[in-house]
């Protein structure tokens, strides 16, 4: 007893021959992966990527700040000299206050500096500057002080114990308006200023406001305890202020200049320094008002711990920020300012984010796109191969919604399984989050296949034996498909164009992710329409020839239509998109080589206190340094320009410019060296990177003004970065020096290769040496970041994804052109031809349409960047300026090109082995001779 015709039975039939079905299967659960893949990938990648754009940037930013000072002034008059005092105390409460504002996020902050420190003030005293500048001082308590320094005479400044009587004087009534009794501080000052200055130990000096006597403000009187070195010049405790080991210079109002220095006292010292500066008699308390110390400014900082940060992590902190800022009620009586650079950081973090995501479309867009093209052509070639039993079972009684039915359900059977088992492989194995966009994508494949078999099976059956003609109808109807086509493409193109700004902000657009599919797809239609000409002028030429496989093969190729021509359409899109993700990822390794070139300024920049003459000819000995310059550089130096050209910074560089120019010759940082006249009354000949807004300007260089004439203006001085983009000034160090003598080198560029610059900066290469920088490092700190990482894994994953399924499709061309290449094969072989030399026909069909494919999609591939450049930021991956420019590489083309030409072979190989399998007695026997 048979069984009767039901679906269930149908499919059992059908399912016999698995082959090309488990490869759908394959594909479908490849791109469903990739998909699901991508955006938790993104996920991942962004919270990484909160530490290391917090660590980009330079510590002071990323630090929270908060400075209070008591507006309380002094308000008595008389002889309270014999009163006891109240002395202040420190403000207390507010790491409390920060915790509990916080929450879980304070965990991510850590107390990295305390202190407390009075305004600048005149000093009198012993001892004098060598330069016979004035002098001036501030009085600093810093936590942790003496774990830093080592104590050349005397000691640590002890808690004060004397005291002495002051009287100040109302000058304008004639009478004693104020006598007290101020507290003795002791201090400690820097051994190379005590030398410098012929001060020692047990020294007194007097501070006093810089402006006037004033009440308020009386006189501190300290006494030096100490001199002192410090132990690591470089430690960033010294960052917050490096006048506690250096110093500063400030130009004078009266001409010349001021030396400043800062007088270090003990935590003990901070009740007695607040009397100094505001006495208060024990018994009078002023209602809310706080018991804090008078004239000086408190300091709290607080450094993020980036490691563990995440986003919430980091929204958190920002929320916690803007509580601090906006509630007047937390910190009470003792409200300080907060300043910190988190925002700004979290805003440089947001855009990386934003267009890291909204670049991510492009290639999960194309390559998704692509897959539909090339999966519904595979769903084809199945179904149609069936067309002979699907039109017997409609002969036989079947129904259209059977046959649709099962259709669908032979090419889906294992897609079904394979889609739902990557999907949730991929969720398994791949940390993240995936948005609910990416699973209603992961399905798009499964739904190409079925729609695709249900449309082909539908066809074979209607056509009941009988060929459909193409017609009129069939011919308008590919006329509105190309015209539908052509119209997405400009209009996506136009959105791009248009939206650029807010696309590159990080709004994510489907429908300009689309653009390079759809401008793809546009440029085929065109190729299809003008592809034929050629191959019959080409097949007109072979016909003169005397290779007849050369004449048959490319009259076959120009006679191709319908689905035999959807491959050269995937040709293009897949060309298009490996050009563009090429594109893509050569501009930003080769922008992450000039911005590691611009941020350093050579290979290798050592930043020290100071150079002396015997380090540098050490450095210049090392094996692999083949340059050595020393520099005096000033990051940050103030230019005025003439009268209201306002005042701006810049990065200045005062070196032998010839010897520098010529050890960077050859690199991004080339720059040429013009003629340089003569300084002339104190004015300074100089270069730049940029135009300034006058060519007579004024730098302040090591504190003192100078005049500087701009000679000229050269690009290659550039040294920005992602967090600078400062002009740089360029000048001669010899000229520099001859007047202001003071100045010393602080800065070397090394040319070296990069085991010397390892070896630099693995110990300090210097006595003074502060910070050592090579490009070798940025480079690899900036390619191993997270956001660069997955944008070229993703790019790399899509690039051999779009020629895996180029191949493919030219293997499913061969396919389906498979029956009437053996017709031809067996034919010729009946005339002579061995048999081997078949996959000749297959080589000339496919040829042309591979050359047809990949010539233009290579060329929009390399065209699309230019064109989206608008909405293409890639300054996130590269470490260096906003905005890099887009270069193709022309070495990635041709490897796209030779890739292409390699699988078009195997598949004609592949073919060729398959076609040798018909015999010719079985073609005779069919009626074929």
């Amino acid at each position: 007893m048979s069984r009767p015709l039901g679906l269930t039975t149908l499919w059992r039939r059908h399912l016999r021959r698995r082959g090309p079905a488990l490869l759908l299967a394959l594909l479908c659960a490849l791109t469903t992966a990739f998909v699901v893949a991508a955006p938790r990938l993104q996920d991942t990648a962004y919270d990484k990527g909160v530490g290391e754009a917090i660590e980009r940037f330079p510590r002071g930013m990323r630090e929270l700040v908060l400075t209070y000072r008591n507006p309380g002034s002094l308000q008595f008059g008389g002889d309270i000299s014999s009163m006891p005092l109240r002395e202040p105390v420190p403000p207390t409460g507010h790491a409390r206050v920060i915790d509990q504002t916080l929450g879980p996020a304070s965990r991510f902050l850590r107390p990295t500096s305390i202190s407390v420190t009075t305004d600048q003030k005149s000093l009198r005293g012993p001892g004098r500057s060598p330069t016979g500048d004035n002098r001036q001082a501030l009085v600093r308590i810093q936590d942790g002080f003496d774990a830093h320094v080592r104590y050349d005479a005397g000691g640590p400044p002890p808690t004060a114990t004397e005291t002495k009587v002051l009287i100040e004087d109302d000058v304008a009534t004639d009478y004693i308006d104020l006598k007290w009794r101020t507290p003795i501080i002791p201090v400690a000052m820097p051994a190379s200023f005590a030398r410098a200055w012929g001060v020692g130990v047990g020294d007194r000096f007097t501070l006093t406001d810089i402006q006037s006597r004033r009440l308020g403000t009386p006189e501190i009187i300290v006494e030096l305890a100490g001199t002192y070195t410090a132990i690591d010049p470089r430690d960033p405790l010294w960052d917050n202020d490096r006048s506690m080991i250096d110093g500063a210079v400030y130009p004078s109002p009266e001409g010349g200049s001021i030396q400043q220095v800062t007088f270090m006292t003990s935590n003990a010292n901070y009740g007695p320094l607040g009397s100094a500066l505001g006495p208060m008699p024990a018994d009078f308390v002023m209602p809310d008002q706080s018991r804090t110390a008078v004239g000086v400014i408190h300091e709290w900082r607080y450094g993020i711990e980036p490691g563990a940060m995440t986003r919430e992590s980091l929204q958190e902190v920002l929320d916690g920020i803007t509580a601090l800022r906006s509630d007047v009620d937390l910190f009470g009586n003792e409200r300080p300012t907060l300043n910190t650079g988190l925002p700004a950081i979290a805003d440089f973090y947001h855009h990386a984010v934003t267009v890291t995501a909204a670049l991510s479309l492009f290639p999960v867009v194309g390559l998704l796109a692509l897959s539909g093209l090339v999966v519904g052509l595979a769903a084809y070639v199945l179904i149609a191969r069936r067309t002979d039993a699907l039109r017997l079972l409609r002969t036989r009684g079947a129904g259209t919604l059977q046959l649709a039915g099962l259709s669908a359900g032979e090419a889906i059977w294992w897609p079904l399984f394979a889609v739902p088992l990557a999907a949730a492989a991929v969720l398994r194995t791949v940390s993240g989050v995936s948005p609910r966009w990416s699973i209603a994508l992961a399905v798009t494949p499964l739904l190409v296949v079925a729609l695709v078999a249900v449309a082909t099976g539908v066809r074979a059956a209607r056509s009941a034996g009988r060929p459909m003609p193409v017609g009129a109808t069939g011919a308008a109807r590919r006329v509105v498909l190309e015209l539908f086509i052509l119209a997405g493409a400009y209009f996506s193109v136009s959105t791009v164009r248009s939206r650029g700004d807010a696309v590159r902000a990080g709004q994510s657009d489907w429908y300009a992710a689309l653009a390079p599919v759809l401008l793809a797809l546009a440029v085929a239609v065109v190729v299809l329409r003008i592809y034929p000409w050629p191959v019959r002028l080409a097949a007109a030429f072979a016909r003169r020839g005397r290779s007849l496989l050369g004449f048959v093969g490319l009259t076959g190729a120009a006679r191709e239509r319908g689905a035999a021509l959807v491959p050269l359409v995937a040709l293009v899109v897949a060309t298009a998109i490996a050009g563009f993700l090429t594109t893509v990822t050569h501009s930003i390794g080769e922008a992450r080589g000039l911005a590691g070139y611009r941020e350093v300024g050579s290979d290798v920049r050592i930043d020290a206190v100071r150079v002396d003459p015997e380090e540098l000819t050490v450095l210049a000995a090392r094996p692999g340094v083949s340059a050595a310059v020393p520099a005096y550089r000033e990051v940050g130096a103030q230019v005025t320009g003439v009268a209201g050209s306002g005042v701006r910074t810049a990065t200045l560089i005062a070196t032998d410019l010839t010897a520098y120019a010529k050890s960077v010759a050859g690199t991004p940082d080339s720059f040429t060296v013009p003629a340089l006249p003569a300084a002339d009354g104190g004015v300074l000949p100089a270069i730049v990177s940029a135009p300034l807004q006058a060519d007579r300007i004024t730098v302040k260089i090591a504190g003192e003004l100078r005049n500087i004439k701009v000679v000229a203006v050269d690009p290659g001085l550039n040294r920005d970065s992602a967090t600078s983009t400062a002009p740089v000034v360029a000048l001669d160090f010899a000229s520099l020096k001859a007047i202001q003598g003071g100045v010393q080198a602080n800065t070397v560029f090394l040319r070296a290769d990069r085991a010397a610059a390892d070896a630099l900066t693995a110990t300090p290469p210097t006595k003074l040496s502060q910070k050592v920088v090579d490009r070798y490092a940025l480079e690899a700190a900036t390619r191993t970041g997270a956001l660069p990482t997955l944008v070229r894994l993703i790019a790399l994953l899509a690039t051999i994804g779009a020629l895996g399924l180029a191949a493919l499709s030219i293997f499913v061309l061969l396919t389906l052109t498979r029956a009437r290449r053996e017709f031809i094969a067996v034919r010729l072989r009946t005339m002579g031809l061995p048999s081997r030399g078949s996959w000749r026909l297959g080589a000339v069909e496919v040829l042309p349409l591979v050359v047809a494919g990949v010539a233009p999609g290579l060329a929009i591939g390399l065209f699309l960047p230019r064109l989206m450049s608008d909405v293409l930021d890639l300054g996130p991956y590269t470490g260096g300026a906003a905005r890099p420019p887009l270069l193709p590489s022309y070495a990635a083309a041709a490897a796209i090109v030779l890739a292409t030409l390699v699988l078009a072979a195997l598949a004609v190989a592949v073919d060729a082995r398959r076609a040798r399998r018909t015999r010719l007695a079985e073609h005779l026997r069919a009626g074929g001779s």
